[in-house]
């Protein structure tokens, strides 16, 4: 039996239909249902755009060469999943002397007019467990699949956008680690690190702040998304283009062979998509102009916030009104359960700082103080000492090593340096540049 609540009601469900179809209408209203819940202050999306103009310079869609598109064909993985289109991509790559010239007009010609074909914006979506409750709706992670012609597209249209709100315009927040060739969780690591190390030098007292964005990318507006684009320069024809590929959006839901109704999406950046994180980078961009004193660090919807001050009191009441003024964002946030912030001071070391009565309410729930914080996959501590993240490392290590040993007869030196390389060699190298580089 299978049990949600998508319209505040419990519905059961006992075949395979039903759970699709109960799973479908889940998935595609989730970011609808956490706009409504979202407090509704006073500020709008306009009043966080940096530049009290819009930037004069508009984006200009280049022709699509055949030799672009064979590209794209010629770098299909044959062993991606298939679309609706029920296309399998290595029909695509065997065919491409015959699929080149035909995308290629296509797509030039929705270039011109601006439109995006709807029979690419159909998304198949297989439910994966994630834990909790197999009866509950919110236990299950939505993986959407696009059609391979649809990625081709996407990837085209990506470098052009990329090129001029990145590369000629720099546009995207310097603070944005996320999804930008160059940028990494280490450098956003590296870089916070080295703004509390200042500040602890200057004898400041530092409060780090870690907000858990819920279902960002499903909160997504596509009214306000689009406003953003028009106002970074992404207009006429190029801003109709992008106004047609959100628009009109379907997903169906696939499980053991059966798929849901197709059920419309108006919300959210489009899951599993080549253009949605982009997308998504502007939408959060002006998110670190919420506050003048807050230090923003974001990885696309990780994000961490962190004021400093000469004492305690000071910094608690400026940290809960800059907390206001975040509050008002246009983003839900897990209040209690995940979002928590923790405090450092210069004189930690030899200080019992989380005695210090400290405390930070958002949206009027209280935020939960702690010693030590995973982000980006390092664990933080209140001591920047690295003992809780390396002593993590050794216990997982640690079980690796006796798989390892137990199997060292029966496997060859090949297969043990393939799970020495993933298991072992990848984690001792991730945050080695923040754990040990500058100062410590």
């Amino acid at each position: 039996m299978f049990n949600s609540t998508p319209d505040g009601n419990t519905h059961e469900c006992n075949t395979i239909s039903g759970i699709a179809n109960e799973l479908n209408s889940h998935f595609s209203t989730v970011g609808e249902k956490l706009n409504d819940e979202l407090p509704h202050g006073p500020n709008t999306y306009q009043d966080y755009l940096q530049n009290p103009s819009p930037h004069k310079d508009s984006i200009f869609l280049h022709k699509i060469t055949e030799a672009e598109v064979f590209k794209l064909i010629n770098e299909i993985d044959v062993n991606k999943s298939v679309g609706v289109d029920e296309i399998p991509p290595k029909v695509l790559k065997w065919g491409i002397a015959s699929y080149t010239p035909l995308l290629t007009k296509l797509f030039n010609d929705c270039f011109q007019e601006g439109v995006y074909p709807d029979n690419l914006k159909i998304a198949k979506v297989v439910p994966i467990f994630k834990g909790g409750d197999k009866n509950d709706v919110n236990s299950y992670r939505p993986i959407s699949v696009l059609s391979q012609i649809n990625r081709i597209f996407e990837k085209i249209i990506y470098d052009r956008l990329y090129s001029f709100l990145v590369e000629k315009n720099n546009i995207l927040h310097k603070k944005q680690f996320g999804f930008q060739p160059g940028h990494s969780t280490e450098h956003a690591m590296l870089d916070m690190k080295e703004h509390i190390l200042r500040n602890m030098d200057k004898k400041l007292v530092s409060c780090l702040l870690f907000l858990d964005l819920k279902k960002a990318f499903d909160s997504v507006s596509h009214s306000i998304l689009l406003k953003q684009l028009n106002y970074y320069g992404i207009r006429g024809t190029a801003l109709d283009l992008l106004t047609s590929y959100l628009s009109n959006r379907y997903q169906t839901t696939c499980i053991d062979g059966f798929s849901s109704i197709l059920t419309l999406i108006t919300w959210g950046v489009p899951q599993g998509s080549v253009l949605g994180p982009l997308l998504f980078l502007v939408f959060i961009n002006d998110l670190p102009n919420v506050s003048s004193l807050l230090s923003t660090w974001l990885f696309a919807d990780d994000s961490a916030f962190c004021h400093s001050a000469k004492s305690i009191n000071i910094l608690e009441n400026e940290m809960n009104c800059e907390i206001s003024k975040v509050q008002n964002y246009k983003l839900s946030v897990h209040y209690i359960k995940k979002s928590q912030f923790m405090l450092i001071d210069w004189r930690t070391v030899h200080s019992n700082i989380d005695s210090i009565d400290f405390s930070l309410v958002m949206g009027g729930h209280p935020l939960t103080k702690t010693t030590s914080y995973k982000y980006l996959g390092i664990h933080i501590d209140n001591k920047f000492s690295w003992e809780i993240h390396i002593n993590y490392l050794i216990k997982k290590l640690s079980q690796v090593a006796g798989v390892i040993f137990k199997n060292r007869e029966c496997l060859s030196k090949k297969s043990l340096m393939l799970i020495y390389n993933s298991l072992v060699g990848s984690r001792l190298r991730y945050g080695v540049w923040t754990l040990y580089l500058g100062r410590c």
